[in-house]
């Protein structure tokens, strides 16, 4: 309901207002829409967010309970947050600019993607976060039981590691993949696929791609200390 909520309202506000994320509108390409919005668009936030940045965001603050405290309440949140914005800079370039599945107005300098929209995506993904954050810190304590089976259960830290290295692949198959064409955006300048398809490829293996390799390390060694 947090991501779904705070999701839509800064999609919608930035659609009617250009903040935080800039100008742009959706096409039909992805289908019926809230609003302005598609309905697409919050599951995404939530898959993709809780289901996975969340999780990782854990692994590199060493919390491997249910539980934050303290300082952890920030913490997470905000690495979440930049775990998140890495998705966005692989994606937002070739669903964009090349796919069309929204139209920035005024383009720009990022294969036609303007800076303020990452630094809107940092600000709309830390808010949902964190008040996830604040909402299960005031949560009763898990009980012992539950906080050991989820500090040893590899199983659950790689199945995340595994769903955001997978998204990132999707996003670099296409310098494999795809063809080369010149693409236009709204503003009139030119762009040649393929060279967005490989920066994409490059940025999504040394961002997407470490954070999932340094995870894979971190649960390991937890793993390791933990015996």
């Amino acid at each position: 309901m947090i991501a779904f909520t705070v999701s839509n309202f800064y999609e919608n506000l930035s659609l009617l207002t250009g903040f935080p994320f800039g100008h742009y509108h959706y096409t039909e390409a992805l289908g019926p829409k809230l609003f302005l919005v598609p309905l697409l668009i919050a599951p995404a936030y939530f898959g993709c967010g809780y289901l996975v940045a969340w999780s990782l965001a854990h692994v590199f603050v060493g919390v491997f309970g249910n539980k934050l405290r303290a300082e952890q309440i920030w913490r997470v949140p905000l690495v979440a947050a930049f775990v998140m914005v890495m998705w966005d800079l692989t994606m937002d370039p070739i669903a964009a600019t090349v796919q069309k599945q929204w139209i920035w107005h005024d383009g720009g300098s990022y294969f036609g993607v303007p800076f303020v929209n990452y630094l809107g995506w940092l600000l709309c993904v830390y808010t949902i976060f964190q008040l996830f954050a604040i909402y299960i810190s005031r949560q009763s304590v898990a009980s012992a039981q539950e906080e050991q089976s989820d500090t040893t259960d590899r199983g659950y830290w790689y199945q995340a590691v595994a769903a955001y290295a997978t998204t990132g692949l999707t996003w670099a198959l296409p310098a494999l993949t795809g063809g080369n064409a010149v693409i236009t955006d709204a503003t009139g300048q030119q762009w040649q696929a393929m060279q967005i398809y490989q920066s994409m490829a490059l940025i999504a293996i040394f961002t997407m791609g470490f954070v999932a390799l340094l995870s894979v390390l971190l649960v390991n060694k937890h793993q390791q200390r933990s015996l």
